[in-house]
């Protein structure tokens, strides 16, 4: 079906980000997009901080040709908004999607200080 993007085929998003992720029926999402009820939960490994002076997803490539990855790694440049605001926009561009079908999912507080999270993305199905 047409709503069937995953990110095998993502490009490195820079600053403004344009390109579309797509993932073949025929790729393995490996470990870091699973299916649920509500859509696809991306599992994501967010850094941020001064020295980070764009945002984009830092390992593209490895998504595309390695079939287990655990994450998709973001680097997350610092704004006057909120990360996960920031997050959820870098990820609707890339996706070609509405921000609003981003929803991060609450995790332990221990992923929280070590940059893991996990994306609940609405109208990403299989």
């Amino acid at each position: 079906s047409p709503e069937v993007a995953l990110l095998s085929g993502v490009e490195e998003v820079e600053e403004a980000p344009s390109s579309k992720l797509e993932i073949s029926e025929k790729q393995d999402p490996g470990h870091w997009a699973k299916e649920s009820a509500d859509g696809t939960v991306l599992l994501l490994s967010v850094r941020s901080g001064p020295k980070v002076k764009t945002s984009r997803i830092t390992n593209a490539s490895e998504l595309r040709r390695v079939s287990n990855v655990g994450s998709i790694c973001i680097d997350l440049a610092t704004s006057r908004n909120t990360e996960n605001y920031e997050l959820a926009n870098l990820l609707a561009t890339c996706l070609q999607i509405k921000a609003e079908d981003v929803e991060f999912l609450v995790g332990k507080p221990k992923d929280k200080a070590s940059g893991e999270k996990q994306a609940l993305i609405r109208s990403l199905t299989r």
